[in-house]
């Protein structure tokens, strides 16, 4: 169980993952947070991830504006 904490739950950034068969409790971001960005400089790219049989309870906001959190998120940008 990965809760009652100050963050995402589980952030992935490189390819060809599996985030399956966990449980989130109260985490303040995203349970589970899936990010490539080239302007903040953030993983090589989260592509071909399996995210499935995973239970979320209680993911919180963040105080950032212009995002959008939600208990599952993917970010995905490139640099300009």
């Amino acid at each position: 169980m990965i809760g009652h904490c100050e963050c995402h739950g589980v952030q992935a950034q490189g390819p060809n993952g599996i985030i399956r068969g966990n449980r989130f409790e109260k985490t303040r971001c995203n349970a589970i947070r899936l990010l490539t960005s080239g302007t903040w400089n953030e993983g090589s790219g989260a592509q071909k991830v399996v995210v499935a049989n995973n239970i979320v309870r209680g993911a919180g906001a963040d105080t950032k504006r212009w995002f959008v959190w939600a208990a599952i998120t993917v970010y995905a940008e490139l640099e300009q």
